[in-house]
This record gives C-alpha cells, sequence and structure tokens, in this order.
C-alpha cells in the first residue's frame, strides 16, 4: 500500500510540476503579448507625435507667411490714403481741408 500511496504522491507532484511548467510558459506568453500591444501603442503613438509636429511646424509657417503679408498690405493701404489726400487737395485747391468751422455755423453772425 505504501508503494500506492507513493506513486499517488509522486504522480501528484508530477501533475504539480507540469501545472507549474504550464503556468510559467503562460504567463511568459501574456508578458510576451502584453509587450508586443506596448511596443506597437508606443510606435502608433510616435507616428501620430511626429505628424502633430509636422503639422505644427507648418501652421507655424503659414501664420508667418501671413502676418507678413498682413503688414505688406496695411503698408500699402497707408500708402494709397496718403496717395488719396494728396489727390485731393490737387483736385479740390480751392477747400479748406481739415477741421474747421464755417463762419456761418460758428455763431459768429448771431443776432
Amino acid at each position: 500500500m505504501a508503494s500506492s500511496f507513493a506513486k499517488a504522491g509522486s504522480s501528484g507532484s508530477e501533475k504539480r510540476r507540469k501545472r507549474m511548467i504550464s503556468n510559467r510558459e503562460s504567463a511568459r506568453r501574456s508578458r510576451m503579448k502584453r509587450q508586443k500591444h506596448m511596443e506597437r501603442k508606443i510606435h502608433e503613438d510616435n507616428k501620430k507625435y511626429a505628424a502633430l509636429w509636422q503639422r505644427h511646424f507648418a501652421l507655424e509657417s503659414d501664420n508667418k507667411a501671413l502676418t507678413d503679408e498682413k503688414l505688406k498690405l496695411a503698408e500699402y493701404l497707408k500708402n494709397l490714403q496718403q496717395v488719396l489726400a494728396i489727390s485731393d487737395r490737387f483736385l479740390n485747391p480751392w477747400q479748406v481741408h481739415g477741421s474747421v468751422k464755417s463762419i456761418t455755423t460758428s455763431g459768429m453772425f448771431q443776432v
């Protein structure tokens, strides 16, 4: 009978040993799977990050170009306004330019 218990005990320890080996292998596969998943996510995030930086630099460049164009157009408008002011003086030389009140509306001739 002792030999049957020994066989049963060794059979149980053999099963336990096989189960431990199987569990270790399963845990190793799980770690590998998780690691591959994380590496894939990191790679995807790095690609998104690079694309966002590229877009950022493109927008920054566009913004600079538009700001420069705005300054040039503002200067051009200022020059046009000066030309118009000068041409008004030449086209209407007898008109008084500026904020001068008319003598009749100033109240000088009121009774």
